[in-house]
């Protein structure tokens, strides 16, 4: 079956063709159905499970800042995630439209890209907002708590 493709002729047949087709659109709607696994969805936790708050000893003032910034990733989490998943599942029906425009694949693959990219950086950018938030005397415990992992 795979003997077209070995074949040393510059031009495939049509069955070579046609399975080469059926193989690429299978493997793109296999990378594109999947859903993120929750440490892409969520990146923060990746960072966020090594470390339990809850055992620094935050103050009030600093509790309350750690769950504005909690509140500030979770809004854009909702906000930018729903749209990450219609367009995923726009990609996914033109993929599978024989005259889909090109361009607007393109064009939703990179807004799925710098999306999932958005999410990444605003996670980071919390995590590292809340260990400024620690006093010396955290730091240490939370310098243990990164390398028990």
């Amino acid at each position: 079956m795979f003997a077209c493709f070995l074949t040393f002729r510059w031009a495939l047949t049509p069955f070579c063709w046609i399975l080469l087709g059926v193989f690429v659109v299978g493997f793109m709607q296999q990378g594109l159905a999947q859903p993120l696994p929750f440490e892409a969805r969520n990146p923060d936790n990746n960072l966020q499970r090594l470390v339990r708050w809850d055992m620094l000893n935050l103050s009030v003032d600093q509790r309350q800042k750690l769950d504005s910034l909690d509140k500030d990733w979770k809004d854009t989490y909702v906000q930018v995630y729903p749209q990450i998943i219609r367009d995923r599942e726009e990609l996914r029906h033109l993929i599978n439209q024989p005259n889909s425009d090109d361009n607007r694949i393109m064009l939703l693959q990179n807004r799925i890209h710098q999306n999932e990219e958005r999410l990444r950086n605003e996670a980071t950018q919390t995590f590292l907002s809340k260990r400024k938030l620690l006093r010396p005397d955290q730091m240490g415990r939370f310098r243990q708590m990164m390398i028990q992992d």
